[in-house]
């Protein structure tokens, strides 16, 4: 996580494991608190990244953990 004024720039790369979606898991992590204005997501299934409001990172984080806990239990 990369942090600017008013902005969290997050980045994510998955290596050695087939079958996850790492953009996938990032907006699925920001669609609960998605503004379309506010939130971007882009990238592919291997590397990814989000910008996210500041003050939305704890949001983002709790989501993030519930939707990698869903990907444990996947396998």
């Amino acid at each position: 996580m990369a942090y600017s004024q008013e902005k969290i720039k997050v980045s994510a790369r998955i290596a050695g494991r087939e079958g996850r979606n790492v953009r996938e898991i990032l907006h699925k992590a920001v669609t609960p608190m998605s503004n379309p204005h506010e939130i971007e997501v882009g990238g592919h299934p291997n590397a990814a990244g989000c910008l996210i409001p500041k003050e939305k990172e704890q949001e983002f984080i709790n989501n993030l953990r519930q939707q990698l806990e869903v990907e444990v239990i996947k396998v």
